[in-house]
C-alpha cells in the first residue's frame, strides 16, 4: 500500500488487487461498501496515521471514501477527512449548545477507549518517530524545532530502555539470589568434604567465609547458570557435610558484615583442587 496526503482533509491510498485479496475481499465488495469493507477502511487509516506520522487523540476521522480503478487494476481510495465541528453543526441543526454537550460525549468516549489502549512497545515508537522525521523531510517542513522535538523524543526513548533494561537485570538477580542458599559448616575439613563431592562439571559460583562470632563457616552457592536439578542434587549433598540455612536479606548481610572471605570466587573448585 502507498500512502499520500493530498491536502489537509484529503489522503490517498493505492493497492494492489493481491493486496485487497489477502485481507479477503475483492473489488466487487470494495464497491458494495459492505461492513467488513468499513472495517478494512479503518485498518487504513491506522496505517495512515502511523505512515504518514499523523498523531491525533482521535485519531483520522473519516467521512467519505472515492474509490476508482486505475489503467494497472491497481485500486485508489480517497478518503476525505471529517471535520468535528462542522459535523457537529451538521448532526445538532446549529445548535451550539447541543453541539458542545456532543462534544463533550465524544471526548469522553474517546478518553475511555484511550485509557484501555496498552503503551505502544519502545520499538514501535521508535519506528513511528522515523517515520515523521521522514515525512518532514519530504514536505519540506523539517524545520529545526520540528527534527529537535524529534531528537529530543528519541533520548527519551534511550533513556526508557535503559531504565527497563535495569529493572530486567535488577530482577535476574533478585531471582538468582532467591535460588542461592547458605551452608554452615563447623570445620574447613567439612567445606573440603562438599567440595570433593560435588561432581558437577560446570561452573559453580560460590564464596566461602568465616563468621567471626561462633567461627563457622559458611558458603554462599548462587544458582547462577546452573540447571535447576544440578543446583537441587548440590543442595542435597551440602546436607551430609553441613547445615543449609535460611537467611533474610537483613541476615545475610550482617552475616557478610561480620566475616572474613576465605574464598572469594570458585569456592568449590579452590576446595575440589586441594
Amino acid at each position: 500500500m502507498k500512502f499520500t496526503k493530498l491536502n489537509k482533509t484529503d489522503i490517498r491510498c493505492v493497492l494492489t488487487e493481491q493486496e485487497l485479496f489477502d485481507n479477503g475481499l475483492n473489488l466487487d465488495d470494495i464497491m458494495a461498501k459492505t461492513e467488513a469493507t468499513k472495517r478494512f477502511f479503518r485498518q487504513i487509516m491506522d496505517q495512515a496515521a502511523l505512515k504518514l506520522g499523523i498523531i491525533r487523540e482521535d485519531g483520522i476521522r473519516m467521512a467519505s471514501a472515492q474509490i476508482s480503478v486505475l489503467e494497472d487494476r491497481s485500486i485508489s481510495i480517497v478518503f476525505h477527512e471529517a471535520d468535528l465541528e462542522d459535523a457537529l453543526k451538521h448532526v445538532t441543526g446549529g445548535d451550539p449548545k447541543k453541539a458542545a454537550q456532543l462534544k463533550d460525549r465524544i471526548n469522553e468516549v474517546v478518553q475511555n477507549q484511550k485509557d484501555k489502549i496498552p503503551e505502544l512497545p519502545i520499538s514501535m515508537k521508535r519506528e513511528l518517530l522515523d517515520m515523521m522525521e521522514e515525512q518532514l523531510k519530504l514536505d519540506g517542513g523539517g524545520s529545526t524545532e520540528a527534527l529537535s522535538e524529534i531528537r529530543r523524543l528519541r533520548t527519551e526513548l534511550d533513556e526508557q530502555e535503559e531504565d527497563e533494561e535495569n529493572k530486567d537485570i535488577i530482577s535476574q538477580i533478585k531471582e538468582r539470589v532467591n535460588k542461592s542458599f547458605v551452608i554452615r559448616f563447623e570445620t574447613l575439613e567439612d567445606c573440603i568434604g562438599y567440595a570433593k563431592a560435588c561432581t558437577v562439571k560446570r561452573k559453580i559460583v560460590s564464596r566461602l567465609y568465616k563468621f567471626v562470632q561462633d567461627e563457622a563457616y559458611y558458603m554462599f552457592v548462587l544458582h547462577s547458570v546452573l540447571p535447576d536439578n544440578m543446583y537441587e542434587s548440590i543442595m542435597n549433598i551440602a546436607c551430609e557435610f553441613g547445615e543449609v540455612v535460611t537467611l533474610r536479606p537483613a541476615a545475610r548481610q550482617f552475616l557478610i558484615e561480620n566475616s572474613d572471605v576465605i574464598i572469594a570466587d570458585m569456592a568449590i573448585r579452590t576446595l575440589r583442587e586441594i
